[in-house]
């Protein structure tokens, strides 16, 4: 029991490790913490190596994003949905926050998607 209990703890602390902040700026650029300050190149690294610790956390935070939206909006965001067209734009835009294409994905009705 105490094994698996050190085994859970051990995966927590591992998926939770790249938790980094990005501070606010005078662009109100949002503080985001977690993998969604990640760049699409490294999603879509993940994705590329089937890197299933990195796209967990990635998920991870997706789902927590589209969890959050779907209480403050009217929208019933699916993280299926998003994370198929999180990917697509992803690997269009290397470049590019995750965060930004979470936001993205969220507003993609009211706002063209951005040059490469």
């Amino acid at each position: 029991m105490r094994k698996k209990f050190a085994g859970i703890c051990c995966f927590i602390a591992v998926s939770a490790s790249p938790v980094i902040a990005q501070a606010a700026n005078t662009d109100h650029v949002p503080i985001i913490y977690g993998y969604g300050i990640q760049t699409c190149r490294s999603y879509v690294t993940a994705v590329l190596k089937d890197d299933l610790l990195e796209m967990h956390g990635f998920s991870g935070w997706l789902a927590g994003y589209i969890s959050l939206a779907n209480e403050m909006g009217p929208k019933n965001l699916s993280v299926h949905e998003a994370e198929e067209w999180i990917e697509d734009f992803c690997f269009k835009n290397p470049t590019k926050k995750f965060w930004l294409a979470a936001f993205m994905y969220r507003h993609k009705d009211l706002m063209p998607m951005p040059p490469r």
